[in-house]
């Protein structure tokens, strides 16, 4: 029985548990969502410069065909 008796956690444990998860899940949740503001700023960033180069290319080829 020693080796298998089980720790019964008091109210005031959980508790105290609960707050240390809520706490952890917080910082992760606020770490995410910047990681995330920040991956969409660039993937902004990069399609603009995609569209900028593209309409580039497409003004160089009409000039070009033109002649």
């Amino acid at each position: 029985e020693g080796r298998l008796r089980m720790k019964i956690a008091t109210e005031a444990d959980m508790e105290t548990r609960l707050s240390v998860h809520e706490a952890v899940c917080a910082e992760r949740y606020a770490t995410i969502m910047a990681r995330l503001g920040t991956t969409q700023k660039i993937i902004v960033t990069a399609t603009f410069m995609l569209i900028a180069g593209m309409g580039g290319l497409i003004v160089t080829l009409a000039m070009k065909g033109g002649s």
